[in-house]
């Protein structure tokens, strides 16, 4: 039997969830880690192996996990800032765990307890994390397990969701339409949250309703939020035209608040800042002033964590792009039906 037949054997075992796995070939320990590095997704439903070895080959008892989201995908991380900025992403998008493939070299331990010191606080609607090494995997990896548990239930997460979902569509209806270039579409979201939110932190507020003001459906359906509303607002119009966007946790110099913002890019090779909050002048009107901005910029009043691939060189000016292309062809937006309400 060739190597690929054992490896499949052994996958179609995991998959099955098979306890017992007889495999008879003379180094079948590094085959089944092969097999593990090959398909993290299923590495991450194992718990814990154990192979008894035979003259050839081996036994491989497997102890799989209790897995409310079986589709969950595996996630990976070489260094602790990956690490953070996966826990991040999870509970922006209210997932109740994330697993993670992690460098040894990184001490998850100390991402773990710096993330709970630093930022639980920041998500109002989050009441515990929870952080479990699943297993050792392909040399220098370790699987691990981020579970998290909040004040909102699933089922009023849905209803907002659908709610959120909705209110997207009627807005790209009258931000958007065909053969407008994603420059123009970034820069009238921005105009539209900026005239349409108003900023709001009640210092009194419970938890509940501090988790609305934070979240998407806080700028979008209530059309009220802090500064995480907005970015997180931001990002889910964007994402919906499939225009790269991120949403930064950092602080404003000076300031012991946190303080969130987005980062875009429209070729995933130029990235620029965008504080909509920032810009957002109240009574329906807005500024530029933090529209595309380079990471020079941004430090001359911001802290954040730079990730690599995420550099703000500003080569181009986006702003003055997008507004003369709205100069140009507002015209043919504004009879496709676009509202030019949010063309400045």
């Amino acid at each position: 039997m060739r190597i690929d037949a054992y490896k499949d054997k052994i996958k179609t075992a995991l998959l099955n969830k098979q306890e017992k796995i007889s495999v008879e070939y003379y180094n079948a320990s590094n085959l089944f880690q092969s097999v593990l590095r090959e398909n993290p997704t299923i590495a991450a439903k194992i718990k814990n192996v154990q192979y008894d070895e035979l003259l050839v080959g081996g036994v491989f008892s497997v102890t799989y996990t209790v897995d409310p989201d079986n589709d969950s995908e595996v996630l990976h991380a070489d260094t602790g800032e990956q690490v953070e900025d996966a826990m991040h992403k999870a509970i922006r998008h209210y997932k109740l765990e994330v697993s993670v493939s992690v460098a040894k070299s990184v001490n998850v331990s100390e991402v773990y307890n710096n993330f709970l010191v630093t930022y639980q606080g920041y998500y109002s609607n989050l009441i515990s994390i929870e952080c479990e090494q699943q297993f050792n995997i392909f040399g220098g990896k370790n699987l691990v397990k981020f579970s998290f548990n909040y004040r909102i239930g699933r089922i009023k997460l849905s209803m907002m969701e659908r709610e959120v979902n909705k209110k997207l569509a009627e807005i790209n209806n009258i931000l958007f339409c065909y053969d407008m270039p994603n420059e123009v579409k970034a820069f009238v979201a921005h105009n539209y949250l900026a005239k349409t939110v108003v900023y709001w932190l009640d210092e009194d507020a419970g938890p509940l309703e501090k988790s609305y003001m934070q979240s998407a459906y806080g700028a979008l359906i209530n059309k009220k939020c802090v500064c995480q509303g907005y970015a997180e607002a931001y990002k889910r119009i964007l994402d919906s035209q499939g225009i790269t966007c991120e949403v930064i946790c950092g602080k404003i110099k000076g300031s012991p608040d946190y303080h969130a913002w987005n980062v875009v890019s429209f070729d995933d090779k130029e990235f620029y800042h965008v504080d909509v909050t920032w810009d957002a002048q109240g009574k329906g009107k807005n500024r530029y002033k933090y529209y595309g901005l380079t990471d020079e910029r941004m430090r001359e009043d911001r802290i954040w964590t730079r990730l690599s691939y995420m550099v703000c060189a500003g080569s181009e000016n986006i702003l003055e792009k997008a507004q003369v292309q709205l100069v140009q062809s507002g015209g043919l937006f504004t009879s496709r039906g676009v509202n030019k309400k949010y063309f400045n």
